[in-house]
């Protein structure tokens, strides 16, 4: 018992710690809309777009060609396009993917220039085929090592940076894919972020994207598997101190059956 009561306050202080400044940027679950769900106002266009079953709910649904795809407004009165320019600061990405099939490049997400920035940008590689990549102008790449991705299933991936490495994480699994960056920082793109495609009509997404959320904080690894939640996902907006008590949850669950084994 003294075990478990250790394990609790170890997980409740280091996700506390983590959570204590995280700021959540913005939130789009595509409920048969673009908007953003975080409350900051920083809503998608343009509309209307298509939809079909996602992870929880409705997922913005993309046909490999065009032109299903979604970037930020750009007025400046109800949106901060710099605010997905992140510089040097930490940054968390979290979106799930659902590709019909792995050919070819397609983008998730990005706030990038082509052909090699300035901004960055999160990816299926061309090839091989089942590689996830980040690359960040001024920083460098992160490509999917050991982990792959399958088509016709859905993934959890997420993008890290926090004070020293830019790591990618698919389904919770780390397996070495991360940059050490030196304090380097990403060079400031001008142009919108844009989902599931690239500026000038490539790259486009060939599947579903669902539950995009974006925070200006480097998410705990609890938090992450709190994210992940065994393959369901969450079905609030993901504030941080949410994903706290989803983390605590599970922990009780541990402990529940802890105690049933003893």
């Amino acid at each position: 018992m003294k075990t478990i009561t250790t394990l609790i306050a170890v997980v409740l202080f280091v996700a506390m710690a983590s959570t204590a400044d995280a700021g959540l940027l913005a939130s789009w679950r595509f409920e048969d809309n673009l908007s953003d769900s975080s409350g900051n106002g920083r809503t998608l266009r343009p509309n209307p777009k298509n939809y079909d079953t996602g992870l929880i709910g409705q997922a913005l649904d993309m046909d490999g060609i065009g032109p299903n795809t979604v970037e930020q407004g750009t007025d400046p009165g109800a949106i901060d396009d710099n605010a997905f320019d992140f510089g040097s600061g930490d940054f968390t990405i979290s979106l799930w993917a659902f590709f019909n099939d792995l050919s070819g490049e397609q983008n998730l997400i990005e706030k990038f220039q082509q052909p090699s920035g300035p901004g960055w940008t999160l990816y299926k590689k061309g090839g091989p085929a089942d590689q996830i990549e980040w690359y960040g102008a001024g920083v460098g790449a992160v490509t999917g090592n050991t982990i792959g991705i399958s088509a016709g299933t859905w993934h959890h991936i997420v993008l890290r940076r926090d004070a020293t490495n830019i790591e990618l994480i698919i389904d919770t699994a780390q397996d070495g894919a991360s940059l050490a960056h030196g304090g380097a920082a990403i060079s400031d793109s001008p142009n919108a972020l844009g989902i599931g495609f690239r500026r000038g009509g490539a790259n486009f997404m060939n599947g579903s994207i669902d539950e995009v959320t974006v925070w200006d904080e480097a998410l705990s690894n609890v938090q992450i598997a709190a994210l992940y939640n065994n393959g369901d996902g969450v079905i609030t907006i993901p504030e941080p101190a949410s994903l706290l008590l989803i983390a605590l949850g599970s922990l009780a669950v541990l402990v529940r059956r802890t105690r049933a084994i003893t």
